[in-house]
């Protein structure tokens, strides 16, 4: 019978086959502590990849003719790997300093191919450490069995990646490969890539620095149109919605911090239905409703639970509700495509508040 290629067949992959468990919870751990780590920082990211090469992998490697190793298990560095894709350009180097930080780095095994270019050249510009674990973490008890251990992380944008996925059925390792018939059109595709991920960290700075400016003209009371920013900006800062937010707690509902797209969107649309055009409009609404916002939401809270649906609350629904409550109607909330079931439990809820 003919032996398959995948099973092992030379002492180094026996080697292998007998250690890769160790190398599968390595990965697995060193996953759990990158998402630890990123978090902690508060670096977004689109995703980490984790993985741990295979026997037949491991094989065909140790045996490509322009590749020695003396001592296959010490001398491939990517046994176990990690691709951690990051949305923002300014965060790569956050996330090496990281590294650099919480492992020992094989600084001859590691590359940084930003840095190979020259300002003429366009490339795939990902960074990618070979680290062992730093010797205080090795000494620890959970993490002692993995002393020694290589793993290879690579970083890179959400863009970048795009293009290394899209690109992996070609069969060219590098720009110089590619026909000179086709070059250009590559370069061009790269060069987009670049662009495009300068021009998205540029959007970013300038709309921090419009927050900071929103944040500053809301403290002078200054005239603030409504739009999603000034909107972010109030919920998280305003005295009155931290007053509202209280009551929320006192009324009996679970809160939530979070403000996603759909909340903020519906709360856009019920302002501009109330014919509130500026956060000055807003705050007036607050303030006039403050002393029976509460009694009113305890009435909710009552159908809600009634209803055995509970909700998790967050600002931006909070002064929804209230809106629809005091100067809309629920009818509102069905146009915006909300279940008849929700809106019911508000309908119930206006209809027995002596205040509405």
């Amino acid at each position: 019978m003919t032996k398959r290629f995948s099973e092992p067949t030379t002492k180094a992959d026996y080697e292998f086959a007998k250690k890769r468990p160790v190398f599968e919870r390595f990965t697995q751990k060193l996953h759990k502590l990158m998402a630890e780590l990123l978090e902690t920082a508060n670096i977004q990211y689109v995703t980490i990849f984790s993985r741990t090469k295979t026997v037949e992998s491991f094989s065909e490697k140790i045996r490509r003719p322009g590749k020695f190793y003396a001592n296959p298990l010490a001398d491939v560095t990517d046994l176990s790997g990690l691709q951690i894709v990051l949305l923002r350009l300014a965060d790569v180097d956050c996330v090496v300093d990281i590294i650099k930080k919480e492992f020992t780095v094989d600084e001859k095994n590691s590359i940084d191919k930003r840095k190979l270019l020259e300002p003429n050249e366009l490339g795939y510009m990902a960074v990618q450490y070979v680290v062992t674990l730093s010797p205080s973490r090795a000494r620890l008890l959970e993490w002692k069995a993995f002393q020694g251990l290589k793993a290879e992380i690579q970083i890179h944008t959400a863009l970048h990646h795009a293009w290394a996925t899209v690109s992996r059925p070609f069969l060219y390792k590098t720009s110089a490969d590619v026909p000179k018939e086709l070059q250009r059109r590559i370069f061009r595709v790269m060069g987009l890539l670049e662009l495009a991920d300068e021009q998205l960290e540029s959007f970013r700075k300038e709309e921090t620095t419009l927050k900071q400016k929103i944040r500053e003209a809301l403290k002078q009371g200054k005239p603030v149109e409504i739009d999603v920013n000034t909107i972010v900006s109030f919920l998280e800062d305003s005295s009155l919605v931290r007053d509202l937010m209280k009551k929320v707690s006192r009324a009996g509902f679970a809160t939530a911090d979070e403000l996603d797209r759909e909340s903020l969107s519906d709360l856009m649309g019920a302002c501009e239905r109330a014919g509130f055009s500026r956060i000055s409009d807003l705050e007036n609404f607050l303030g006039t409703h403050s002393k029976i916002a509460e009694s009113f939401l305890s009435r909710l809270n009552t159908h809600v639970r009634e209803a055995a649906r509970p909700w998790r609350v967050g600002p931006a629904h909070t002064i929804l509700f209230l809106l629809v409550g005091f100067r809309l109607s629920p009818d509102y909330l069905l146009k915006r495509g909300w279940p008849l079931a929700t809106v019911d439990i508000l309908r119930r809820a206006i209809e027995k508040s002596p205040n509405v």
